[in-house]
């Protein structure tokens, strides 16, 4: 990591031809280095122009015009990244923009690393670490509800609750500490029950906003999701359905998909990463390297979509696929497909059959009409719980390492909890407690260490 003080500058659009391009420049020589390419169309210097104004002038470079454009200078710590910053608008040409930059770095700025401008953000107290990551989810929403709550994390909410978990911790470890530090003391006779009682509900808190993770994650991150079934069950089409587009090749023959094909889409706001397989049996060649791989992404999928063809009677393939079902610890979902056609198995039958002995969700629909595709979904999104996101304003835990910090706090807050309910000595709690302020500490950014900060910054890009 280069010196945080220094001056920095990167292009913050994508590269490429746009309409504009925008440089960013931030750090205590900001304005210097701004006045040194950019002549207002006033006369006035950039540094004369009152903060958050947007003023009209040359880019320059030596005193040769290269473009025309407007500045914005944001005063400390006033800014994105709490620092002096300038960001100039131009043209969004290829060369223009590589032009603009190299004038910078010229007139004393350096090259800004992967995500550097979130990062000192961070530092300078403007985003909370929760609030950085959310960051990238921001830029990387596909629709409403993960742009929801990535803005969500961005304005601290994550963060708050975490504090407010941390502080109750606190609280609590003191108390356990005084009777550590001072065992001639000792806890008075009531407070015993009264940190059983606030250790617990310490517990539950950090459970509660774990127990969001399911949820978010499938909102945000996305579900490993696998559609199998036998050879023109119906598979590509429900995959086309859920895609909403034709991805996968329809036929009467079977065997016609060879191989996984693989997409993302919505599902009830539920992110799926669908697959759609080759049809599961008996088979050589080509086809029998599509079965492989579909029985190697069936055994590593979170949620598995089964299609069974209603409009016939279970075939030896389909008894095969319902016991390789029976194996799996996915989620899983029973489709039976091609409602459209006269019936000849149904929902009660198949599950009366008891051929199936593990839980399953079970829908009815067509792919070729539609109906029964948006149950489908729905049903996607309760078993995921992404509906209840929409209609709440609670913190959400969409990022993995948020969730394993959760897991450590929570484990370590059960056992201070069994070691005050048990009588055994004060200093097992309180050393059970340090490691849940520990965890929540690493979780929001106040105990976390300098590699786990440097990793979460290489995944941003540069200019952001």
């Amino acid at each position: 990591m280069n010196d945080i003080f220094s001056t920095i500058a990167a292009i913050s659009t994508p590269p490429g031809r746009g309409g504009i391009a925008v440089l960013r420049i931030s750090g205590g020589e900001a304005l210097a280095v701004a006045e040194s390419m950019f002549r207002p169309s006033n006369g006035r210097k950039p540094g004369d122009i009152p903060p958050r104004t947007a003023v009209y002038g040359e880019l320059h470079d030596g005193g040769e015009v290269f473009d025309t454009g407007i500045a914005v200078y944001f005063k400390a710590p006033a800014s994105y990244t709490g620092e002096d910053t300038v960001e100039l608008s131009f043209h969004g040409g290829i060369y223009l923009a590589s032009r603009a930059l190299e004038t910078a770095l010229k007139n004393g700025a350096r090259p800004a690393e992967a995500g550097e401008f979130t990062r000192r953000a961070y530092i300078n107290g403007k985003l909370s670490l929760t609030g950085a990551e959310a960051v990238i989810d921001a830029i990387d929403a596909e629709n409403e509800l993960q742009l929801r709550l990535a803005g969500s994390q961005v304005r601290g909410r994550l963060s708050l609750e975490t504090e407010r978990l941390s502080e109750a911790a606190r609280l609590l470890a003191a108390s356990v500490g005084v009777s550590v530090d001072y065992p001639e003391e000792g806890l008075e006779p009531n407070s015993r029950p009264q940190l059983i009682e606030g250790t617990r509900a310490l517990a539950d808190g950090i459970s509660a906003l774990l127990s969001t993770y399911r949820a978010g994650r499938a909102a945000v991150r996305g579900i490993d999701t696998v559609i199998i079934g036998r050879p023109n069950a119906g598979k590509s089409s429900l995959f086309n359905s859920l895609a909403g587009e034709e991805k996968a090749i329809v036929t009467p023959t079977a065997g016609t998909t060879r191989d996984v094909l693989e997409t993302v889409c919505d599902a009830g706001g539920a992110r799926l990463l669908l697959h759609d397989t080759a049809g599961l049996r008996e088979s050589e060649g080509i086809e029998a390297i599509g079965v492989e791989r579909a029985i190697a992404r069936l055994e590593a999928a979170e949620l598995v979509i089964a299609v069974f063809d209603a409009s016939s009677p279970l075939t030896d393939e389909d008894y095969e696929i319902i016991d390789r079902l029976n194996t799996l610890k996915s989620e899983l979902i029973v489709v039976l497909g091609k409602s459209d056609l006269p019936p000849s198995v149904a929902c009660e039958a198949f599950r009366d059959s008891g051929r199936l002995t593990r839980q399953a969700e079970y829908v009815t629909l067509s792919a070729l009409t539609g109906e029964g595709v948006d149950v489908l979904r729905r049903r996607i999104g309760e078993l995921y719980g992404t509906g209840r996101l929409s209609a709440s304003d609670g913190a959400v835990v969409t990022n993995a390492r948020h969730a394993a910090l959760l897991g450590r706090a929570l484990e370590a807050s059960e056992r201070a909890y069994d070691a005050l309910v048990a009588g055994e000595p004060e200093d097992i709690a309180a050393l059970d407690l340090e490691e849940t302020l520990s965890a929540l500490g690493e979780l929001d950014g106040r105990a976390v260490t300098e590699s786990v900060v440097n990793e979460i910054f290489s995944r941003f890009c540069v200019g952001k």
